[in-house]
Formats: structure tokens, C-alpha cells, sequence
């Protein structure tokens, strides 16, 4: 799990990208309030297949919305190749 505080839901994906060597197919719109946006409470969650009807119903007792916007794994994330962003992460220009 992790938030979407600073930066919005495509820095939480990259960054989440980036530490688990991993990429990720996704349905996102291709907007940028959708990509950036910095809505208070949106947090990404990653889990196994097989906990994905789990993960829906501890959301749905507690009446936290949930949706489900992609599958991790692939070398890209939102077209953009992980080497490329873990050395844009890196950059120090």
C-alpha cells in the first residue's frame, strides 16, 4: 500500500514501480487530474490474485471505496519503460 498524497496517483504508481522492480498494466484515464491529482485519501494497494476478493470485502465492511485499476507486472509503467524512470527518480540535474 501506498498513498497518492504528493503527486497524485501516477508518482504513487511510479514510485511504487521503482522500489518493486515492477511494472504495471493500467485502466487510468489519461487526464491529468486523474494522473496528478493530490485528492486527500487515495492510496494504491497491491496484492496477490488470490487476495484480490479479500482486499474487496475488508473495503466494502468498512465503506472504504475501492476500484480496481490495473495488474502489476511488465517492464513499463504508463507506457514510460522502468530503467527510464527509476533514472529520471535518480537524476540530480
Amino acid at each position: 500500500m501506498h498513498d497518492a498524497a504528493e503527486g497524485g496517483l501516477a508518482v504513487c504508481l511510479a514510485e511504487a514501480a521503482i522500489y518493486s522492480r515492477s511494472g504495471a498494466a493500467l485502466d487510468l484515464r489519461d487526464d491529468a487530474v486523474e494522473l496528478f491529482g493530490e485528492v486527500g485519501g487515495r492510496a494504491i494497494v497491491s496484492c496477490s490474485a488470490g487476495a484480490c476478493d479479500d482486499v474487496e470485502s475488508v473495503a466494502a465492511e468498512l465503506s472504504v471505496p475501492l476500484r480496481r485499476v490495473g495488474e502489476v507486472g511488465g517492464g513499463t509503467l504508463l507506457g514510460v519503460a522502468l530503467d527510464d524512470l527509476r533514472g529520471a527518480w535518480e537524476s540530480t540535474d
